[in-house]
């Protein structure tokens, strides 16, 4: 699998880049296929850990994908009403039905209520 997660951004209401709680975001990433033949049924899987109370939309599957094409993806993230101060830990793979392929990982902070401030931006 030739896959590869390109300009990862974390997008919410506030531009905290942070979640807090009933705060709604995005997660908006490229999915790149590096290889030479068609890729079909990719299925990011994104994985929140390190915290609970936060809530991702249903995977969308990615039908095909062109040699050398990338297709942009939008998962939803809710804060929910109990979401505490810390930290989570957040990472995307992809699986072959056989084996999950870690892709890209990355902390998010949490807070239980608003006041942190900044400016959404590009996750390296």
């Amino acid at each position: 699998m030739d896959l590869s997660i390109d300009n990862l951004r974390f997008v919410d209401e506030n531009n905290s880049r942070s979640l807090e709680a009933d705060e709604h975001a995005q997660l908006v990433f490229e999915v790149r296929n590096n290889g030479s033949n068609y890729v079909y049924d990719i299925a990011p899987v994104i994985t929140v850990s390190g915290t609970k109370h936060i809530y991702l939309s249903p995977t969308a599957i990615i039908s095909e994908l062109a040699p050398n094409g990338a297709v942009r993806y939008k998962a939803e993230v809710v804060g929910g009403h109990k979401l505490g101060n810390g930290t989570a830990e957040v990472n995307i793979s992809f699986s072959d039905g056989n084996q999950m392929y870690m892709m890209r990982s990355f902390q998010l902070n949490t807070y239980k209520k608003a006041g942190n401030s900044g400016n959404s931006g590009i996750i390296r």
